[in-house]
C-alpha cells in the first residue's frame, strides 16, 4: 500500500518536515496540503521522489464551479503534481448529475493540458451508499478511479469506512480507494493490513511511521 500524509492544520509548519529523515520522506508517496502550504512543502520534498497534491474546496465542497476552477488554476500555477478535489456536495445532494459532469469535464480538460493528476474526495458520512455509487459511476465515465471516501476532517469510523469501500469496490473493480478514516491503535492497524486499499492517508506521523517500519513502502 502507498502512504500519504495530509496536513490542513492552521499551525502546521512545513519546516517541521526537516526533522524527519530521508527514509521517512521518501516513503511518503504523496503529501496532501492546502494551497497556502503548497510551495513551501514542495520545496521541502524537492530532493525526494515524493509528489504533492493540493486540496480543492476542502473540506465541505460547497463552493461554486467558478471558484473551484480558479482554485485549481492557482494550484496548477504553483506546480502541484495532483489535485484532491472534494466533489461538489450541493450538486450531489440535489442530484444535479449533469452539473457534476460539466464541472468534471472542465477540470479534466484543464488538468490534461498541464499533466496534473486528479483524485476525488467523497464523504461517506454525508451520503448514502447509493449516492456514493452514483458519484463513482460518474467519475468512471471520465476514467477517474482514484478517490477517498473521507476528508479526514473530524471524527469518523474505520469500520463504516471499510464497509462503504467494500460496497463500492464490489460495484466497480477499477476503483483505487485511499483509506483516510481515523485509526490510532494496533487493532485498527491489523484490520487495515487485511484490507486491499490502494493507499493509506493520515495526518498522524506516528501511524505512518509504523507502516514504514513494517516495510510498507510507496512502491508497494
Amino acid at each position: 500500500m502507498l502512504l500519504e500524509y495530509i496536513n490542513y492544520s492552521p499551525d502546521f509548519k512545513p519546516t517541521d518536515l526537516s526533522k524527519f529523515n530521508s527514509k521517512f520522506l521518501e516513503s511518503i508517496s504523496v503529501f496532501v496540503v492546502p494551497h497556502f502550504y503548497l510551495r513551501s512543502v514542495k520545496n521541502k520534498i524537492s530532493a525526494t521522489s515524493s509528489k504533492i497534491s493540493c486540496l480543492i474546496d476542502f473540506p465541505l465542497g460547497i463552493s461554486d464551479t467558478n471558484s473551484r476552477i480558479e482554485s485549481i488554476k492557482n494550484a496548477i500555477k504553483t506546480k502541484t503534481d495532483s489535485l484532491d478535489i472534494v466533489m461538489n456536495s450541493s450538486f450531489l445532494a440535489n442530484r444535479k448529475y449533469d452539473k457534476i459532469r460539466e464541472e468534471i469535464s472542465l477540470i479534466k480538460n484543464l488538468c490534461e493540458k498541464n499533466n496534473t493528476d486528479i483524485r476525488y474526495i467523497l464523504e461517506y458520512r454525508n451520503f448514502s451508499h447509493t449516492c456514493l455509487k452514483k458519484a463513482c459511476s460518474i467519475l468512471e465515465e471520465f476514467d477517474l478511479n482514484v478517490l477517498t471516501l473521507s476528508t479526514t476532517y473530524g471524527i469518523d469510523n474505520l469500520s463504516d469506512f471499510i464497509i462503504a469501500s467494500k460496497f463500492l469496490s464490489s460495484q466497480n473493480k477499477n476503483l483505487k480507494i485511499i483509506l483516510s478514516a481515523n485509526f490510532w491503535n494496533e487493532k485498527h492497524i491489523q484490520i487495515i493490513k487485511k484490507c486491499n486499499f490502494y493507499a493509506i492517508r493520515s495526518p498522524y506521523l506516528h501511524t505512518l511511521e509504523y507502516f514504514i517500519k513494517n516495510n510498507t513502502t510507496k512502491n508497494n
